[in-house]
Order: C-alpha cells, then sequence, then structure tokens
C-alpha cells in the first residue's frame, strides 16, 4: 500500500485592482504562489503553501489637495488536507502563518501584524452533462468557518460560483460571497487590500460578479473575475468594484 500516490506542484501569479468612494481609494495586490500537494492515502490531499504580495493603496480626501499612499508586503506559508468524493461533496482544513506591514510612500511604518489563521470548510463542486456548448453546467460552493488569531475573530464565509463550460478550454460563471462576523474582539482589522472589501460596523456583506477560466495550454489556465459589494450601504452607494486575475501552471 502506498501512502503517497500522486504528487504536483502549482505555481499561482493573482493580481487584484480594486476602487472604492466612487474611486477616491484604489488599492492593488500583487501575490505570486507556490503550491506543493500530494495525494495521499484514501485520496487524502496534503499540501503546503507559500506566498508573498506587494500592496500598493492610494487614497484621496475630498475637497482637499492631500491623500496618502501605502505601500505593503506579506508573507505567508501554511498547509492544507482536502478530499472530494465522485459524487462532487468535499471538505478541507488549513492553517496558515502570516506576516506582514504597511508603509507610507516615505517608508515610514504605518502598521504590521502577525497572525494565525485556521479555517476548516464543507463543500460541493460537480459538473452536469457534458462539456459542450449548451449540455454543461457546474455548480461550486463551499460554507467556510475561520479564525484569525490577530483580531481573535471568528468568521462565516458562504462561497458560490454556477456556470456553464462552452468547451473542454473554456468556462463562465457568476460570482456569489457572503461574509458574516461571528465574534469579533480585536481593535484593528487586516488591511483591506488583504481581505477585499471590508464594511465599517456591518457584521453582514458580500460580493456578487462574473468570472471566466481559459485552458491556454497544457498545465496553463487563466482566471478572471469581476464582482461589486452588495449588503453594505457604504460601498454600494460609492461606486466600489473589484477586478481579479490568475495564471496558474500545474506541473
Amino acid at each position: 500500500m502506498h501512502l503517497v500516490s500522486k504528487a504536483q506542484c502549482r505555481s499561482r501569479f493573482n493580481a487584484t485592482h480594486q476602487e472604492r468612494f466612487g474611486g477616491l481609494t484604489e488599492t492593488d495586490l500583487l501575490a505570486p504562489m507556490l503550491d506543493l500537494s500530494f495525494q495521499t492515502y484514501a485520496g487524502v490531499n496534503v499540501g503546503i503553501v507559500y506566498s508573498h504580495g506587494f500592496l500598493s493603496d492610494e487614497q484621496a480626501f475630498p475637497g482637499t489637495f492631500g491623500g496618502s499612499k501605502f505601500e505593503g508586503d506579506i508573507d505567508s506559508v501554511g498547509g492544507y488536507l482536502a478530499k472530494q468524493w465522485d459524487c462532487g461533496f468535499k471538505v478541507g482544513a488549513t492553517v496558515a502563518y502570516s506576516t506582514a506591514d504597511l508603509r507610507y510612500e516615505n517608508g515610514r511604518s504605518f502598521y504590521d501584524f502577525d497572525i494565525v489563521g485556521t479555517s476548516v470548510a464543507l463543500g460541493y463542486a460537480r459538473s452536469f452533462g457534458e462539456k459542450k456548448f449548451g449540455r454543461n453546467v457546474f455548480v461550486d460552493t463551499s460554507a467556510n468557518f475561520l479564525y484569525q488569531s490577530e483580531e481573535d475573530a471568528f468568521y462565516f464565509l458562504w462561497m458560490a460560483k454556477v456556470g456553464h463550460s462552452f468547451s473542454e478550454r473554456f468556462a463562465a460563471y457568476g460570482i456569489f460571497n457572503l461574509f458574516h462576523v461571528i465574534d469579533f474582539n480585536g481593535n484593528y482589522v487586516i488591511p483591506e487590500g488583504y481581505v477585499g472589501y471590508h464594511p465599517f460596523g456591518d457584521e453582514t456583506w458580500g460580493e456578487t460578479g462574473a468570472g471566466f477560466q481559459a485552458q491556454l495550454c497544457h498545465g496553463f489556465t487563466f482566471t478572471a473575475e469581476a464582482t461589486t459589494p452588495v449588503l453594505d450601504e457604504q460601498f454600494v452607494a460609492t461606486d466600489s468594484f473589484q477586478v481579479r486575475a490568475g495564471l496558474n501552471w500545474r506541473f
């Protein structure tokens, strides 16, 4: 009996651009990632992930000639366990350690943190029909429970994608993600550029949008998504949006 039956390495480059408050605040995040995983006993995948993020955040203040520009870096290393059955049901667990700092453009420190995050996920992913135009629908959804030590906070995330595979190489889908704060005991939050939309005073918020995935060649795939916040009056009223893209290589 072999404890490890399959090994796979994946590199990914993620890019995110976000605008808030009608374009008065802009955030860019570039995050290359390396993921080494093994398929072990009973089809359980075990993986180790490392990523480094480069953050740029620029804020303008209405009615003045001033503003602020921040730059930052984040390093994260972690591991995960995941299992998916043929019926589509899947479970997973992660733990990661991250350290980051946010600085003014002149180099003066603004905010830094060290954080341990853990999560448990229950989900379902299944494709129905042939991967041909007009003959296929797929669903990918999960319920995630997260803990973050810096904030001493618990979160619930429901993430869902529903789409259509037009061919073996191209698929498009709709997105709906719901976030809820279960418990929060901290005085600060992780900078917005690292976590996406973050409301002020709201315990529940979300995002909705659309995306696509294209297989460029053997082992290479490209994804692009665009979302806008929902269930958060402040961001909805100021025409905020986020676009993100990723280039993935499996080998």
